[in-house]
């Protein structure tokens, strides 16, 4: 896709994308609902065209449409919080470069040497082929990484969670449940 039609789309992002409190119809429509008052109550959505997420109140918004990136973070827990975790929702120009080893090799260059690959898989995501790979990154604090790329369109969805390892019970199931709920397209 060419840089033009690409600044183009992203466009859209900033003139379509928002933010929204939930309430329960909005919900109704979709099948990736939440499932109960306590999911309501807990979590609201961000929607553009190409995708909708669901995450949880208080988290801060990076909405960077213009590399089309898109970043949610949840608040630093005390003044000695290092590294408040984030969930990013991207999405890449590879050209033809769609295979899982395209995608492991481009997620390997984006860590350090202390980058250890914990696990990789294809699978599928929401009815599309997908590559998922797990990296530990050793470190002050060590980290926990979880990316998901699928093709989408013409577009390539990367998902990718990060967490510090130690804070992995408390946060991994956020994430996997933001990774549930995710929409393709805006629901």
């Amino acid at each position: 896709m060419k840089f033009t039609e690409l600044g183009i789309v992203l466009l859209f992002f900033l003139l379509l994308g928002c933010t929204q409190p939930t309430t329960e119809a909005n919900y109704v429509a979709n099948n990736n609902s939440l499932n109960n008052t306590a999911d309501q109550n807990a979590f609201t959505y961000f929607s553009s065209p190409l995708f909708m997420i669901y995450y949880p109140r208080g988290w801060h918004v990076t909405d960077n449409h213009e590399s089309g990136v898109f970043l949610f973070t949840p608040p630093l827990e005390n003044e000695n919080d290092k590294m408040a975790g984030e969930f990013v929702v991207e999405f890449l120009d590879f050209g033809n470069k769609t295979t899982s080893a395209d995608f492991e090799e481009h997620e390997k260059t984006l860590y350090n040497e202390t980058a250890t690959v914990t696990n990789i898989q294809n699978t599928t995501f929401k009815g599309k082929s997908a590559f998922v790979i797990e990296i530990e990154e050793l470190g002050d604090p060590t980290m926990i990484y979880k990316t998901t790329y699928f093709k989408s369109g013409e577009w390539i969805y990367r998902l990718h969670y990060a967490i510090e390892k130690n804070k992995s019970n408390k946060y991994k199931p956020i994430m996997e449940s933001i990774l549930d709920k995710f929409v393709i397209g805006n629901g």
